[in-house]
């Protein structure tokens, strides 16, 4: 099953697009982690079960993963999925989608530091023993140490890591600008409420309401949309 993690700074809307994923339709409830499931749309799968006049059809789904923060504690939440979406402030005033990915980096380098110390600290400690294999697994972690103190990923290094790390700054980063220049996030979340029918009217250009009337009375949008549009 694909997993993805959620990342952003604060208030960049990272909880509205897990909302907007899975339906889940949780609160700003700050500090607290979420998890849901997040159908893979598909138009090909209801070819398919036409074709085999199947009674069921079940989409593939993701798990999606929201944390409440960047610190290296939280982040290390997100160390076993697939790949990372950073969502990025594009809506206030001064907003800088591309310094909030660079700050984004940065974190994503903090947390992977403080995992290499950690994981070096206890094999040192192991190491102690004399286990050859132990102390060239030491002597790896200090060069990776000193990679990640230079200021560069991991997804740059040079050869294989130690099998046993799970570095962040390796995964495939999938970045989500939150305003004008990308998606309004808020706007999504609220034609999520809406049959799937409606809100991909409205993506279109019509109003939710206007699916299945009459020519004569179309162009009102539903209030809990129209201002966002």
């Amino acid at each position: 099953m694909l997993e993805a993690g959620i990342v952003g700074l604060p208030a960049a809307g990272k909880t509205t697009l897990f909302n907007v994923l899975t339906r889940a339709g949780v609160g700003p409830d700050f500090g607290k982690e979420h998890v849901g499931m997040a159908p893979i749309a598909d138009e090909r799968l209801g070819q398919l079960a036409a074709v085999v006049s199947a009674a069921k059809v079940t989409a593939a789904a993701a798990r999606i993963t929201d944390v409440p923060g960047t610190g290296p504690q939280l982040l290390g939440n997100l160390r076993r999925v697939d790949a990372l979406v950073a969502v990025v402030d594009g809506f206030s005033a001064g907003a800088d989608p591309e310094g909030d990915l660079e700050r984004l980096e940065l974190e994503l380098l903090v947390a992977d530091r403080d995992h290499v110390e950690r994981r070096l600290e206890r094999v040192s400690k192991q190491a102690k023993s004399g286990d050859a294999k132990l102390r060239a697994e030491v002597a790896e972690l200090e060069r990776v140490l000193e990679w990640l103190d230079s200021g560069r990923p991991l997804r740059d290094w040079e050869g294989s890591l130690p099998p046993e790390l799970e570095p962040l700054t390796t995964k495939p980063v999938v970045p989500v600008v939150n305003g004008p220049a990308g998606i309004d996030l808020k706007l999504e979340a609220e034609l999520a409420e809406l049959p799937e029918e409606e809100a991909a009217a409205f993506r279109d250009g019509e109003s939710a309401l206007d699916v299945g009337r009459p020519p004569a009375v179309r162009g009102a949008r539903p209030d809990h949309v129209l201002h966002r549009r």
